[in-house]
């Protein structure tokens, strides 16, 4: 944001907040900071950027109160809704700015803004073409174009508006980001790959665009890549869940398995449930009973209700033959969710066996059993 820009933001958010009792002691503080650049590209680092983000709040005011701000002050208070995302916003109020502000260009983008976060991508698409009309040709506008046309399914129009972006400012990762989601929509993952691979040269701090690589990479089985992408963003604490259910997800590709499970013994351990969980359908889709009452036993242990958990041990004993056991996990279901239908399906299956069985031995008992003497030898 530039100096002229933050001085009438903060102007802005004065006027605000001295009518609405609200301190922003903070949020100029936030705006002002940013942490040291550290990058990586084909050289390590330990960590990554972390931006201090404007707080998402915001806070309506009386049509009274927007009568009196000029253009600038409109522009400047319709971003402070933006940053928060456009939560508090009221229809009425964002297009009495546009009223107020006579049809300007970036009150245009910002409600179509505004109309895109909601999802009325029609509205969105309506009032960046007044925008465009009225002259706005930054590499923002285009990009948001770009996104309404793509999420319209227009995709060839969203190229054509990425393309304008990026004769404005190629250096910009965003353009090129948009860019590789729009040939992923197409089914081109190999030019998606290229265009994500180029913002992230652009700007090799993004965490976010590493994950979207370690993802793409996964999808188009360069298994490596993806591992290495995972590792960074792993080390330097970025969604460390995520990442580890994509590393799991790469080594079952590469038929790793014992690898992928030792993964997910160790985020179970660590007290990740969900990988306890996988844990269970995978043995159980081995057949391996044993190993599936084992973590169905430790996912219990952390979560005694677990209902995957106790179905897992109800079904292994069944398989085993235990019946006794196999019903008492089944009945602990019921009686968490007593309308649960695979406990009362279980239930019905085992009670079937035993009865099969119980016939099969009264059969066998029932059979009539012959004593036959052997003849004796004659003796002289």
């Amino acid at each position: 944001m530039k100096i002229i820009e933050l001085n009438q933001y903060l102007k802005v958010l004065m006027k605000v907040c001295k009518r609405n009792g609200l301190c922003i002691a903070f949020l100029a503080l936030s705006l002002g900071f940013q942490s040291c650049e550290k990058r990586f590209g084909k050289t390590l680092v330990s960590d990554w950027d972390s931006y201090a983000e404007t707080p998402e709040e915001s806070t309506l005011i009386s049509s009274d109160q927007l009568n009196e701000f000029s253009t600038d002050e409109l522009i400047q208070y319709l971003k402070i809704h933006e940053k928060a995302h456009w939560a508090n916003a009221a229809e009425n109020e964002i297009l009495k700015s546009l009223e107020l502000s006579g049809e300007n260009a970036e009150v245009l983008e910002l409600i179509s803004d505004f109309y895109l976060t909601r999802g009325s991508l029609e509205e969105a698409l309506k009032y960046n073409t007044e925008a465009e009309n009225n002259g706005a040709s930054s590499t923002e506008f285009y990009k948001k174009r770009a996104r309404i046309y793509a999420d319209l399914g227009q995709y060839g129009l969203a190229v054509d508006y990425i393309n304008k972006a990026v004769m404005i400012n190629g250096n910009d990762p965003d353009i090129y980001l948009t860019k590789g989601e729009v040939y992923m929509k197409l089914g081109d993952s190999t030019s998606a790959l290229q265009y994500k691979e180029q913002a992230f040269r652009n700007d090799s701090s993004r965490q976010d665009i590493a994950a979207d690589l370690a993802y793409l990479y996964a999808s188009t089985k360069q298994h490596e890549n993806a591992h290495h992408f995972a590792d960074l963003l792993i080390a330097n604490g970025y969604n460390v869940s995520e990442m580890n259910e994509l590393k799991v997800e790469v080594l079952r590709k590469e038929l790793k398995f014992q690898e992928a499970n030792r993964l997910l013994k160790k985020m179970l351990d660590s007290g990740q449930v969900e990988a306890g969980i996988a844990l269970i359908d995978y043995f159980e889709k081995q057949s391996e009973y044993d190993s599936t009452i084992f973590y169905a036993m430790q996912v219990l242990d952390k979560d005694s209700l677990n209902m995957r958990a106790l179905e897992a041990k109800a079904f292994s004993f069944d398989h085993k033959g235990y019946f006794t056991s196999s019903l008492m996990y089944y009945n602990q279901m019921l009686a968490i969710d007593s309308l649960n239908e695979e406990a009362r399906e279980g239930i019905r299956k085992v009670n079937g066996k035993i009865a099969y069985l119980r016939k099969l031995r009264e059969r066998r008992e029932a059979i009539p059993t012959f004593d036959f003497a052997s003849p004796r030898k004659e003796t002289n």
